[in-house]
Order: C-alpha cells, then structure tokens, then sequence
C-alpha cells in the first residue's frame, strides 16, 4: 500500500509543469517544519533561545523521540499567514552578535 502511494505521488509530481510546481511550493497549507517534527515523532519539545537569551522565531529546533531514539530536529519555520509573513523577522534567522 505505501509503495503504491509513493508512486502515485511520484507519478503525479512528474507530471508537473514549472508553473504548477512553483503553485505547489508556494501553497499556503504546505506542511512546515513543526507540522512535519510534530507529525513524525512520537514526543516533541521545543527548545528556546540561545545564551544571551534571545529567541529566534524563524529557527526551530528540539528533541524529539521516535521508536525509543531520541533525536535533535532543527529547522526553518515560515509563517502561515500575511500577518505573520509581514513581520520584520518573518521567516529570515538573524543572529546575535
């Protein structure tokens, strides 16, 4: 049943124009990466900040446990909306210096 699944969705991705690869990319219930983390691992805690105590809301990482391993997600997180995505930070790391 899985292997039937990647191929259909293999299948239909091919078949893809740019423009609508481009659509696909840029849709706006595209799954993020907290979907994914959330979604994969059995448990997920997110870790904030750094050492001078500032939190950057475009860099998302934690631990995570799947099947009994425990494992450190980091990734990009974008907004979901236009209010979000306006903010001056959205979706752009800065770092502290």
């Amino acid at each position: 049943m899985l292997s039937t699944f990647v191929q259909l969705r293999k299948d239909t991705y091919s078949r893809l124009t740019p423009v609508q690869r481009l659509q696909v990319a840029r849709h706006p219930n595209r799954p993020t990466f907290l979907d994914v983390a959330l979604n994969i691992s059995d448990k997920f805690v997110e870790l904030h900040g750094d050492r001078a105590g500032l939190d950057d809301p475009a860099m998302v990482c934690g631990l995570a446990s799947m099947e009994g391993q425990t494992f450190m997600f980091i990734g990009h997180q974008k907004g979901r909306n236009t209010k979000v995505s306006c903010t001056p930070t959205a979706a752009c790391c800065y770092t502290s210096v």
